[in-house]
């Protein structure tokens, strides 16, 4: 059976790779993606979604989302994503166009349509907050949702890469996160506790191994000045991604998830004391080998 996926995002190198890992599985549907600001700005995001888009020759049409967050100005994250969000290599777009529906908007009315529809959020949580407030039922719509965010301290890779306490995502748009923990009770958030973990980090002789594929074309030339500078390609979204492809080779728990937005903003942490909280699941690991062999394999598609 087909699973249909919504992806929302602000690609973003990891993005960009989470398209290109997920679309490469015959039993995933991506039906369609919105964009965000925070890598870069959402006109950047929407563009290199487009540019992916077209390069893999994929039938998805792509929404521009929230172009700042709910309460505060935006601050990308250049000096990781290049001016350009995608390693400042400046691919080429063609001929994809950009739908003219909103991204909010667009998330909504594929959940209308397809029941079975899940949501992965690899990007600040503006979209899917401002859909929650469009549509309250909207939670209830989906068949789930997984979330790339937070920093829960459950396992010792859980501290902040924005701040001590706080992950990017989360702390792009600590109002949308805040809103979304307290919405959805069929939440699955993978965050640095998995994902900083150094075991699940892909290495430039295993890209450098690969097949000559489109997607390894592609996959090479964004994570090349990301590699010079950090030594390794930290996949925190195709991890979140992974979960659709094999869900049980993640470690989970069940907590209630606390996003402040004050004093120590952005930063997640568990609260399972607060009355009539909405728990989620947080996963803590991932077979590091699993996910490897399927992101490499996928990228020879």
């Amino acid at each position: 059976m087909v699973k249909r996926v919504f992806l929302d995002m602000d690609p973003g190198i990891d993005d960009a790779a989470a398209i290109m890992m997920l679309s490469a599985f015959s039993e995933l549907e991506i039906m369609g993606i919105s964009t965000v600001s925070g890598n870069v700005e959402v006109e950047k995001t929407t563009v290199n979604a487009m540019k992916i888009v077209e390069a893999l020759e994929l039938n998805v049409e792509v929404f521009k989302g929230a172009s700042r967050p709910l309460a505060k100005r935006a601050r990308h994250a250049y000096i990781v994503h290049g001016k350009d969000g995608l390693g400042d290599t400046n691919l080429e777009l063609h001929t994809k166009s950009l739908s003219n529906k909103y991204g909010p908007i667009a998330m909504i009315e594929s959940a209308k349509k397809n029941k079975d529809l899940w949501l992965l959020a690899t990007g600040p949580l503006t979209n899917v907050a401002i859909a929650t407030i469009l549509e309250p039922d909207f939670p209830k719509m989906l068949k789930g949702l997984v979330v790339m965010g937070g920093a829960f301290n459950l396992t010792k890779y859980g501290v902040g890469n924005m701040t001590r306490f706080a992950e990017f995502n989360i702390w792009f748009d600590p109002e949308a996160a805040k809103i979304v923990s307290t919405s959805f009770d069929n939440a699955t958030f993978i965050g640095l506790d998995v994902t900083a973990n150094p075991k699940v980090w892909i290495s430039k002789k295993e890209i450098d191994n690969l097949k000559e594929t489109k997607r390894s074309s592609i996959l090479r030339s964004i994570v090349k000045k990301y590699i010079k500078s950090y030594g390794s390609f930290v996949p925190h979204d195709p991890i979140a991604a992974y979960y659709f492809i094999n869900p049980e080779s993640f470690q989970i728990e069940d907590h209630c998830i606390k996003v402040k937005t004050g004093r120590f903003r952005g930063m997640t942490t568990v609260d399972n004391y607060s009355e009539n909280c909405k728990k989620s699941r947080i996963a803590t690991d991932v077979d590091a080998d699993m996910f490897k062999n399927a992101f490499l394999k996928s990228m020879e598609f």
